[in-house]
């Protein structure tokens, strides 16, 4: 098994260190860790696909190019244990197609809250401890405490907004009413008689006494 492993070394890693990294996974304490490692997995529900991202980076991944960068928790969710050939893993496929098709039935869904939202609805409501989708440190609590801060924070955004948007419309007004007062001001001063007299052509101006 180390001799195979040490033939399959990935492109870009040195040999000298993939032989090193290979003869530790060798040992037993470390094959005693695979060991566990694979009892623990044997037992998971809901395996996520995220690799060394987390939850945190596939969240990251669905808010770029979002306007308020908000996304949802089933949203999450469902990143985070699709594949990505956009299959599920087989402990919970069939799990994650019905969540689909009840999204699909009431996308309402998407928008409840956490007792009540699609990822509840297939796994029921959850206590104060781990929420599903999120990291792991985070619970119910965490998670509900900002949510009115959220809102706050989004209402005065919206309103700065329409601040910024009234500021910029008063400032074109006002260099428009510039512009036309300095129009009106030019046209004046031809009209006048000094300004008649002053904008003759240059030989009209010229004593011929």
């Amino acid at each position: 098994m180390n001799e195979e492993r040490k033939r399959k070394r990935p492109k870009g890693v040195k040999k000298e260190d993939w032989i090193e990294f290979a003869d530790r996974l060798s040992t037993l304490e470390e094959q005693a860790k695979c060991e566990k490692g694979k009892a623990a997995r044997s037992k998971m529900h809901s395996l996520h696909t995220t690799g060394r991202l987390g939850a945190s980076g596939k969240k990251a991944i669905l808010k770029k190019g979002r306007p308020k960068g908000f996304v949802k928790r089933s949203e999450i969710f469902l990143a985070c244990h699709t594949k990505e050939d956009g299959t599920y893993p087989k402990e919970m496929k069939e799990r994650m197609e019905r969540m689909n098709r009840a999204i699909q039935k009431d996308l309402m869904l998407m928008d409840k809250d956490l007792d009540n939202d699609a990822v509840a609805v297939e796994y029921g409501a959850h206590g104060n401890g781990h929420v599903r989708g999120y990291n792991g440190h985070l619970n119910k609590t965490n998670i509900r405490v900002p949510a009115p801060l959220r809102r706050v924070i989004e209402r005065e955004r919206v309103k700065q907004a329409m601040l910024n948007d009234v500021q910029e419309s008063l400032e074109v007004e006002a260099n428009e009413r510039r512009q036309l007062e300095k129009r009106v001001a030019a046209f004046e001063s031809r009209e006048s008689p000094r300004g008649a007299y002053m904008h003759r052509p240059f030989e009209n101006n010229v004593s011929t006494s």
